[in-house]
């Protein structure tokens, strides 16, 4: 194809090939460059993307712990009360040997409120104290568990501590003439 080229000529076209092999790799290195610099800012938008879905993926979670706290705080308010084998032993164990007297009273009929109260019927008769059972307290309705007493006696000291060892939230009312425990209405679910 080449014998009829001349020497200048070929001196031409070896120019020309020199050029086209330079401006080859100008145009490779041009274009490894610009695929470095590609890949750099794809790996910078992609680390974004993974921030922002670890993002998102640990504010879901936050979501989603706060759904099941608010799942068990609704369980727990509608589920019945009912005194656990380890606050029962707890209310024997402290109670056991004292002489108390101690009157029950419920704050109406309820079947969850009666049964709470049978509770501690049972737990304070096992106890060996003298207790006495009142269905209702009339137009008087607390919430959770109250003890009563004319004044801070040491009867009313022993059964807050005995309750307080069964961790069993409750408050107090210096109302009575003689040492009551009642058991009011369940707290109203808080709604946010």
């Amino acid at each position: 194809m080449f014998e009829n080229t001349t020497l200048s000529q070929a001196n031409l076209i070896h120019s020309i090939a020199i050029a086209a092999q330079i401006l080859g790799a100008v145009i490779v290195l041009i274009g490894t460059a610009v695929a470095f610099q590609m890949d750099a800012i794809k790996e910078r938008h992609y680390d974004e993307r993974i921030a922002k879905n670890e993002t998102d993926t640990a504010e879901a979670n936050a979501k989603v712990a706060v759904a099941r706290l608010e799942t068990v705080r609704l369980k727990e308010s509608v589920a019945e009360r009912r005194l656990s084998e380890r606050q029962y032993r707890a209310i024997v164990s402290k109670l056991s040997g004292s002489k108390l007297h101690i009157i029950i009273r419920c704050v109406n009929t309820d079947k969850e409120l009666q049964d709470y109260a049978a509770d501690f019927y049972q737990a304070f008769t096992d106890a060996g104290l003298n207790v006495k059972r009142i269905t209702s307290v009339g137009t008087y309705n607390p919430y959770g568990v109250v003890l009563r007493d004319r004044s801070s006696t040491p009867e009313l000291l022993m059964l807050i501590e005995a309750l307080e060892r069964a961790k069993i939230q409750h408050t107090y009312d210096f109302r009575a003439r003689s040492l009551e425990i009642i058991i009011g209405l369940k707290q109203p679910i808080q709604t946010k």
